[in-house]
C-alpha cells in the first residue's frame, strides 16, 4: 500500500482531489435545486405559466375546492384517485418499464388516468392499446358520445393532434375525419383517458369555447388529482442519482470510467 502511495505523482492526487470537489459540488447543487434554483419547467407542466403550461387549471381545480396535488414521486402511488399526464413533448424523466408496470396495476386495481398529448402514453407504454399519431387543423368541435365529459359542455377547442386509436378497443368521444381527439377505455376496475393533446388543458387553450368546463370534467374526478410533475423532471425524495435522470445517469457513468481509466494510467 505505502509503494503504491509513493507511486503517485503530486499531479495524479491534484486530479483526484478535484474530481471528488466536483462530484461534491455537483451534488450540492442537484440537491439544493428545488429550494434555490429557478429552473424552465416544460410544456404540460403545473409549473410552467407560459401558454403550453398547466398551471392555470390547477389553480383553476383548486379554488374548486377539487383536492389537487403534484406526483414528484413514484415509488409509491395514490392510493386513490386521478393521475394526469400531460406531454407535448417527450418526457425530461423518461418512464422506466417498471414505473410502467406499476402505473398499469394501479389503473386497474381501480385508478383513473388521464393522458394528454402524445408522449404521455410513454408512462403505461406496453400496458394498454396504443393509436397511431395524425395532425390535422386547429378547430372546434363537440363531444359525440353522451358521458360525463360532456356535461353542460356544447363545444371544445382543440389543437393539431389526432389519435388514430383501434375503435374496437377505445370508446370514442370526440373525432373528425383526421382521427379521434379524445377516447377512454376500461382496464379491469380502473379507466385511461387519452386526449390527443394538451391544447384544451393548457394556460393558452383553458380560456376557448368551453374548455374550461371540459378540462374540470377531464381531470377532476372520484377522489383526489395527482399533476404527474415527476416524469417533467421534478422529483421529491431520492437522492442525487435518482434527480440526474436517464442521461445524466449515463453521463456520470462514463465520467467515472474515465476518471478510473486517468488515474490507472
Amino acid at each position: 500500500m505505502r509503494r503504491w502511495l509513493e507511486a503517485l505523482d503530486p499531479r495524479t492526487l491534484i486530479a483526484a482531489g478535484l474530481a471528488v470537489a466536483l462530484v461534491a459540488a455537483y451534488w450540492a447543487a442537484v440537491s439544493l435545486s428545488e429550494d434555490y434554483y429557478l429552473v424552465e419547467s416544460p410544456p404540460g407542466s403545473v409549473f410552467n405559466g407560459d401558454a403550453e403550461g398547466l398551471q392555470v387549471l390547477y389553480r383553476y381545480l383548486d379554488a374548486l375546492d377539487i383536492e389537487v396535488e403534484t406526483l414528484q414521486e413514484f415509488d409509491e402511488l395514490p392510493v386513490e384517485g386521478t393521475i394526469v399526464v400531460a406531454a407535448s413533448a417527450p418526457l425530461a424523466n423518461s418512464p422506466t418499464l417498471p414505473e410502467a408496470r406499476r402505473l398499469a396495476e394501479w389503473v386497474e386495481g381501480g385508478g383513473r388516468l388521464v393522458l394528454a398529448g402524445p408522449f404521455a402514453r410513454d408512462v403505461i407504454r406496453g400496458h394498454t392499446p396504443g393509436a397511431g399519431i395524425a395532425v390535422a387543423e386547429e378547430t372546434a368541435m363537440s363531444l359525440q358520445l353522451p358521458s360525463r365529459y360532456a356535461i353542460d359542455v356544447a363545444e371544445v377547442r382543440v389543437g393539431r393532434e389526432r389519435l388514430l386509436a383501434d375503435a374496437a378497443g377505445w370508446a370514442t368521444h370526440m373525432k373528425d375525419i383526421s382521427g379521434q381527439v379524445l377516447v377512454s377505455r376500461a382496464v379491469e376496475a380502473g379507466e385511461v383517458i387519452w386526449l390527443a393533446g394538451v391544447f384544451p388543458l393548457s394556460n393558452a387553450g383553458i380560456g376557448e369555447a368551453d374548455n374550461a368546463r371540459f378540462a374540470t370534467l377531464l381531470a377532476g374526478g372520484p377522489g383526489p388529482v395527482y399533476f404527474d410533475e415527476y416524469h417533467h423532471g421534478f422529483v421529491r425524495g431520492g437522492g442525487v442519482w435518482d434527480r440526474l435522470g436517464g442521461g445524466g445517469r449515463a453521463a456520470a457513468v462514463l465520467a467515472v470510467a474515465a476518471l478510473a481509466l486517468a488515474l490507472a494510467a
